[in-house]
């Protein structure tokens, strides 16, 4: 019995540790998400003035998302990887790859040799391969608490692409996800963000 208990704990302590390493990990994802989202919309102004406005804010901007993403690369690395589930590894590693992309994306740009269309494409999507990242984290835990409040925060998210906008004129509550009304069937089904 008692090797019952301890065994629980430690698998208790394990998932609190990935759970904090990953939260780590998710934030500096949600800060690069920002950044992106910056050029995303700084490369639309600029290919549709024909590169006549925003030219050095968006380089600016380039080295704002480019040092955001070092910051997302050292953090990985600091990140046990190989304990988390293979599809949390696939997710980083789709999110990632996108972002060996983004130099020739922004050349493409620079030289006004793509449409505005393709370049928001290019970034939501790569965007949205990012997004998946920390949306992935609600997996980690066994427990029905600490999922429903992960799947609140991603709710609420500023940056999330997957669940309804927020700040929409007369919407206060977003329905949340049937995966949490189920872990706690106790509590509303709506969240308030």
């Amino acid at each position: 019995m008692s090797g019952l208990v301890i065994s629980q704990q430690s698998q208790t302590v394990r998932q609190a540790n990935q759970l904090q390493s990953l939260s780590h990990f998710s934030s500096r994802i949600s800060d690069l998400v920002h950044e992106l989202q910056k050029e995303r919309g700084m490369s639309a102004l600029f290919i549709g003035s024909r590169g006549q406005q925003m030219g050095a804010e968006l380089e600016a901007q380039r080295r704002d998302t480019d040092g955001q993403t070092a910051i997302v690369r050292e953090a990985l690395r600091s990140l046990a990887l190989s304990e988390f589930s293979a599809e949390l590894r696939q997710s980083v590693e789709k999110g990632l790859s996108g972002l060996s992309e983004l130099e020739a994306k922004r050349g493409d740009i620079s030289g006004l040799k793509i449409v505005g269309p393709e370049s928001f494409r290019f970034y939501t999507a790569l965007i949205t391969n990012l997004l998946a990242v920390p949306q992935e984290s609600v997996k980690v835990s066994d427990s029905p608490a600490v999922t429903a409040n992960l799947l609140a925060y991603f709710i609420c998210s500023p940056i999330s692409t997957s669940w309804p906008p927020r700040n929409v004129p007369g919407r206060k509550e977003q329905p949340v996800q049937p995966a949490l009304r189920r872990a706690s069937s106790r509590r509303r089904n709506t969240v308030s963000c």
